[in-house]
Formats: structure tokens, C-alpha cells, sequence
């Protein structure tokens, strides 16, 4: 039988019974590697907010010891001393090591000649004096945080862990004085921001930026909707280049698939201003370009956040970036709607029962420091627990960073559902 996560063992058990118990055909004995199975229940489970699945590894994924790794379980807190009552579920963080590192630690003041392994190539260490798993850990998850991502690295086993990436294949802008660009900003570090992606539209036989976007899977790109007009969405007028230092140089320009605009789209002041672009073709992600992470719809942003903006819009009312147009970056402090409303209805013969932010935007930005013409459908990405998030689209402004004017954006969490529906 099977019980799922359980903070102190025995405790309110509910047992799912195993439909399926399934050996690797390879196994004959720990030491020997191959100690891995897998078990089906006979029915599915429902995923909650304590009761989660591990992502596995790509096959080529590494493991390193700069990375955060941590063992659980509920077995022995040291050689021969069982966890005491209530037998609270027990966490570690240890420290990587690979299988040849390793080889050569269990080889010191052992009889087994060095030329031996003890430590096969489907293997992984990780622990250090003092901070291990043990009796009773076996079968547990050796998981490390890969970008934000916890991915399962191994198996407990005895005193070793099995490797999982050895094990197979994955299994699993407008120009407009009402719409946006980036003031008060710096050049952009190589490296930085590799989710930003530059959108461009045929005009006159050359490639012109017009929009930001994002770069949210290896096959789609999110963007803002107002980067399109209501006719004439030709996926042959338009064109993807992924990170770029400087926009223009050395172009590599990736053609789309298709361009799907939120169907409740009419106008940006209207809100659900977001389109996703699928790419023709899957792109090789390194470490130039990468992938951002969406929030959880219930995600919030709040200003004591590390929030940026990056893109090669205006860096001020009606001045251009000038060459070699290095992409931009700015920190800006985020506002939800409802205080951006009461922001926006200062010095504004709109009455003040009349919303101008919709509950689906959010806002960044203050005096001095936003986006501008040229930043639109680019992302505002805030950093959470270490990890960055996508918080925002660029949508559209009243006067690039003016007082009582912060940048208004499209709130992602409010469209997370939509789409992951589209991109899995």
C-alpha cells in the first residue's frame, strides 16, 4: 500500500492500494545499480496543495554541487537510532557529488582495488559528515532546484543514490502616446533577461522591431495583442529574434506558426491585451536563452518585490534608443490596480467610480523610471524566493514615467489558466 505526503508518520492514514509493481529488468542488487521501480495505484490521485508530482529530469540533465539539493524521509536519525515519536518527516540539504568524485571517496580505506568501481556511472552521491539519508530513507527523492524547477537528481538506495538522467529518455508600441516604452533605465548585462525576445513586422523588406515578448516555452512566445492590428494578422508579416545584446546585430530571425489573440480582447483599455505566438519550430534554449516562468493564477506581486522591465523601446518621450540599441533594463516598483486606479484618476476629469485599471492589469513604475513606445508586449518579471516570475505584459501608459502615471501592464495570473490550455 501507498500513503501519500504525511507530516508525521501513521497518522490519519489513508492507503491507496498498488495495482502494479514494476522492477527494472537490469536489477539484481544495489550494488550493482539498476535499483530503481516503479509502482502503479490502481486508481488516480487527487493533486492538492500538500500532494504534488516531481518533474524527472531530461536525460542529459547534471547535477552539481553549487546547486540546492535535499533528501526526506522518515528513517533513522543516525546509524542505528530510529526517528522518535510522532515521526515528523525529516528534510536535509546536501551537497552534490558526481559518480566519479565519489568512486574515489569510497575507494579510501577500502580493500577494493582503485581500478574497480564501487561507484557506477548510473550513480550519484550526495551527503556529507553529519547530514545524510539513512535506514528507512530508501526509495526516497534526491530532488535539486534546477531555474526555479525542483527535478528528482536520484533514488536513495542504501548508502548511495541512483541517477536518473542516465536512466533514459525524459519521461515525462505601438506608437501611440497611450501605449509603451523603457525611461530611466541601464544597458543590460550579456546574459541577462534571456527570455526577451524581439517581435518584428515586414515593412518596406526590412525586419522592424515593434513589440517586445517573451520567450514562456521552447515553442510559444507571450506578447501583448495591441502589437497586432485587428486586420490582418499574416504570420508571414511577422518574425521572432530571441535574445539579442544589441537589436539588429546578427539576426536570426524565427518565423511563426500562428498568432492567437485573447478572445476578449477589443482594445488595451479594455484589458486580456495578450497574444501568443507559436514558432514554427521548437528553439535550442542555452544559456543566453531561456525560458520564463509563469506565476500560479493566485500569484501576487507586491511592491517591497525585486520587479525589472527590459526592452529596446524609447528611453524618453519621443527620443529613440540610440545605436548600438542595447536592450534596456529598469527596476520599477509594482502596484496593484486598485491603488494604480486611484493614481491614475489624479489630475483625470474621468469620475472616480469609473474604473481606468481593470482588475486583469497591473502597474509598475514611478517618475523617471518605465516603459515607453517600442516596450510593448514585453515582460515585467518579479524575483520570488529567489526564482524570477513573468508578473506582466507591457500594455499600454499615459506619458512615459510621469508622476502619478506608472506603466500599466497585463497581470498574467489572471490568464495562467488560458494559457498553459494553449501552450501543453
Amino acid at each position: 500500500m501507498v500513503q501519500l505526503r504525511q507530516q508525521n508518520l501513521y497518522e490519519n492514514d489513508h492507503l491507496l492500494p498498488l495495482e502494479k509493481v514494476i522492477i527494472h529488468p537490469n536489477y539484481s542488487a544495489a550494488s550493482e545499480g539498476f535499483d530503481l521501480a516503479l509502482l502503479k495505484l490502481q486508481a488516480l490521485v487527487q493533486l492538492t496543495g500538500t500532494i504534488q508530482t516531481i518533474s524527472l529530469p531530461e536525460a542529459s540533465q547534471t547535477f552539481t554541487p553549487d546547486m540546492e539539493c535535499w533528501v526526506t524521509g522518515w528513517g533513522d536519525i543516525e546509524s542505528g537510532v530510529p526517528l522518535p515519536p510522532p515521526y515528523t518527516l525529516r528534510n536535509v540539504q546536501v551537497s552534490m557529488m558526481d559518480a566519479l568524485t565519489c568512486d574515489q571517496q569510497y575507494h579510501q580505506n577500502s580493500i577494493i582495488p582503485e581500478s574497480e568501481r564501487i561507484i557506477l556511472d548510473n550513480m550519484i552521491c550526495a551527503g556529507e559528515p553529519g547530514k545524510d539519508s539513512c535506514q528507512g530513507d530508501s526509495g526516497g527523492a534526491l530532488v535539486c532546484k534546477v531555474q526555479c524547477s525542483w527535478l528528482q537528481a536520484g533514488i536513495m538506495i542504501f548508502l548511495l543514490l541512483l541517477t536518473l538522467p542516465l536512466l533514459g529518455n525524459s519521461v515525462p508600441v505601438i506608437q501611440d502616446k497611450q501605449e509603451t516604452r523603457i525611461v530611466g533605465g541601464d544597458d543590460a548585462q550579456e546574459g541577462e533577461w534571456p527570455w526577451q525576445i524581439s517581435l518584428r513586422k515586414s515593412v518596406g523588406g526590412l525586419w522592424k522591431h515593434i513589440c517586445g515578448g517573451s520567450l514562456i516555452d521552447p515553442s510559444w512566445i507571450l506578447t501583448a495583442a495591441h502589437c497586432f492590428p485587428r486586420s490582418g494578422k499574416e504570420t508571414s508579416q511577422y518574425m521572432v529574434q530571441l535574445r539579442q545584446q544589441n537589436l539588429y546585430e546578427d539576426d536570426n530571425l524565427v518565423p511563426l506558426e500562428e498568432i492567437i489573440i485573447h478572445p476578449k480582447y477589443t482594445g488595451f483599455k479594455a484589458g486580456s491585451d495578450l497574444a501568443l505566438l507559436k514558432l514554427q519550430f521548437p528553439v535550442q534554449l542555452n544559456e543566453n536563452v531561456q525560458t520564463i516562468t509563469l506565476p500560479e493564477a493566485s500569484q501576487t506581486f507586491t511592491p517591497d518585490m525585486e520587479c525589472w522591465v527590459s526592452g529596446w523601446g524609447n528611453i524618453g518621450s519621443e527620443e529613440h534608443l540610440p545605436p548600438p540599441f542595447t536592450l534596456q533594463k529598469v527596476r520599477v516598483p509594482v502596484m496593484d490596480a486598485v491603488t494604480c486606479d486611484q493614481e491614475y484618476h489624479e489630475n483625470n476629469f474621468i469620475p472616480e467610480e469609473e474604473r481606468i485599471i481593470l482588475d486583469d492589469m497591473i502597474c509598475a513604475g514611478e517618475a523617471g523610471r518605465g516603459p515607453c513606445q517600442g516596450d510593448s508586449g514585453g515582460a515585467l518579471v518579479c524575483k520570488v524566493q529567489g526564482c524570477w516570475f513573468q508578473a506582466g505584459i507591457v500594455s499600454w501608459g499615459e506619458i512615459c514615467a510621469a508622476p502619478h502615471r506608472p506603466g500599466v501592464f497585463t497581470r498574467v495570473a489572471a490568464f495562467v489558466d488560458w494559457i498553459n490550455q494553449l501552450i501543453q
